[in-house]
């Protein structure tokens, strides 16, 4: 598996080329892998001078250590007024701040096919 830098900034520059403001959130411990797999072991490598570029630059955010990565993207679309453009479909946050009536609900919407 590959973590793509690239593919990161290529989605920055696809909002960016039709007027929005963007910005990425990548987990904190990817900035750390420099090329090669976490201990040896087989998983995502990552190119870590091109992930500190783009942080340089304002594009790419770490989520601060000890919070979740999905907490906090949500809680910066809250309080940003953002839109949020993922694959993730935030399902422990869903779980943990609903009441068990919408929680149901919302599942039975995220569920169909």
């Amino acid at each position: 598996r590959l973590f793509s830098v690239k593919g990161i900034e290529l989605a920055l520059q696809y909002y960016e080329d039709r007027g929005h403001r963007c910005y990425a959130v990548v987990n904190r411990r990817w900035s750390h892998l420099d090329n090669r797999s976490n201990s040896g072991r087989p998983g995502p490598k990552v190119d870590s001078n091109h992930l500190e570029e783009l942080r340089y630059q304002g594009r790419v955010w770490y989520s601060p250590i000890g919070d979740s990565d999905d907490n906090f993207i949500l809680r910066f679309a809250y309080e940003t007024g953002a839109l949020i453009v993922s694959n993730d479909w935030y399902r422990d946050e869903v779980k943990a701040q609903t009441h068990e009536k919408h929680r149901r609900r919302l599942k039975d919407m995220v569920e169909q096919k």
